[in-house]
């Protein structure tokens, strides 16, 4: 449990990182609010997947890369020190290089699922 004086920390080169099946990799909780709606955490993730945001998040490439097609839209490239924010509803086409690593913050009306 976190008190007013703590400051959650994390070093995404050296922390433990748990499976993360999903998008195949892994991932490190770094914060997950008491009421659930905010949730900070680095991912490794690879593979192709779809997916409609079910929150909007804000993702800082820290490794790899990623190809985010909106559907019916652009594609966008994003490497090593891009950040890119993805809003709720938006239904996405991700393509992630296999050395992929993020630290990604996630914000919601409701809570979210611990991943």
């Amino acid at each position: 449990m976190l008190d007013d004086v703590s400051i959650p920390s994390m070093n995404v080169h050296s922390s433990s990182y748990e499976p993360f099946p999903r998008m195949n990799g892994t991932k490190h909780v770094l914060y997950h609010s008491p009421d659930g709606r905010v949730l900070a955490a680095s991912f490794t993730e690879s593979g192709r997947h779809t997916m409609t945001m079910p929150f909007d998040e804000v993702a800082y490439v820290v490794s790899g890369s990623v190809s985010i097609r909106v559907r019916g839209g652009d594609e966008h490239f994003f490497g090593p020190g891009d950040v890119f924010f993805l809003r709720k509803g938006l239904t996405l086409e991700f393509d992630i290089s296999d050395d992929f690593k993020d630290v990604a913050i996630m914000i919601a009306d409701t809570p979210i699922p611990r991943p």
